[in-house]
């Protein structure tokens, strides 16, 4: 998808919104109802590397290239609504210039806590407010927000997500559904995106669920910025993947959290996990080049 193309088109509707409020004084012009939903939908799955689902798709609307089901939730207003417990869900507020205020993102269980012992309305809908969904995301660990993915150039393409995808693809991989897992005969490869966190940090997510899918013979691809690769054996980081080092999350199942602190003076990078930062494992920086080459030779 054309990214800078659809930023444009949304920002123009808004301005059009806005001219034609000031060309008839009291009328109003403000997108709502299924339209603000479908803005709201593809803004986010924009802006977090989803892949929408088919409309009014039953209790999710995209997912995450881990396969985590998705709701989104758009509004002008102070409230949202919600008719049934999501796996996970993604709040924004839409403002008049057609950009839009993040005001949840985590598990739809922590949400729909709020509505333990009330009555479902007659319309078969529960309500919660902007104010309480802000205080509901000052719960939420940092491991369970699906982050933003980068866009630079007009296209998604160099996306975390999709930059993974095309130099696997591009090199003879195919991805196994909608997972973080590709295939090349018998090689495998698992490629997670890579969240950034507040203090500057970088870490990523293995699940379970797709660790086993994996082959014996299985690598770790990584990419952290545009240009810089981690390709290293899944045998090679087998003393961050133990069973003392798991976690177990309500939207991800078995996960293991790996972090990474980089030594840009020799192109290398230490990965840990983020439950003991005693044990390391060393590999080197690769650029796109140096990342294709060694994947071909696999």
């Amino acid at each position: 998808m054309n990214h800078a193309r659809f930023q444009s088109l949304i920002k123009q509707l808004y301005s059009t919104v806005s001219e034609l409020e000031k060309m008839f004084p009291g009328r109003h012009f403000t997108p709502d109802g299924h339209m603000v939903g479908s803005i709201g939908e593809c803004l986010v799955a924009d802006a977090y590397g989803l892949n929408l689902q088919t409309a009014s798709n039953k209790g999710f609307d995209a997912t995450s290239e881990n396969g985590l089901k998705v709701e989104i939730k758009a509004t002008q207003s102070n409230r949202v609504a919600f008719r049934s417990c999501p796996e996970h869900a993604i709040v924004i507020k839409i403002d008049k210039s057609g950009t839009f205020e993040e005001i949840y993102n985590g598990s739809g269980a922590r949400v729909f806590e709020h509505f333990t012992g009330k009555p479902l309305p007659s319309n078969g809908q529960y309500q919660i407010s902007i104010s309480k969904l802000k205080q509901l995301q000052g719960l939420v660990p940092s491991e369970e927000v699906l982050p933003q993915v980068e866009q630079t150039g007009e296209t998604m393409t160099e996306s975390t997500r999709h930059h993974n995808t095309q130099v696997l693809t591009n090199n003879g991989f195919k991805q196994f559904s909608n997972t973080t897992v590709f295939f090349k005969e018998e090689i495998s490869v698992i490629s997670p995106s890579v969240a950034q966190n507040s203090t500057g940090g970088y870490w990523f997510d293995l699940r379970k669920v797709n660790l086993d899918r994996l082959s014996t013979n299985a690598y770790l691809l990584v990419r952290v910025v545009p240009d810089q690769f981690i390709l290293i054996a899944l045998s090679d980081i087998k003393s961050l993947i133990t069973e003392e080092l798991m976690d177990n999350r309500p939207h991800s199942g078995d996960v293991w959290g790996v972090k990474m602190d980089f030594d840009n003076s020799n192109c290398k990078v230490q990965l840990y996990s983020n439950k003991d930062s005693t044990t390391r494992v060393y590999c080197n920086v690769l650029t796109v080049d140096s990342v294709i080459k060694a994947l071909r030779s696999l």
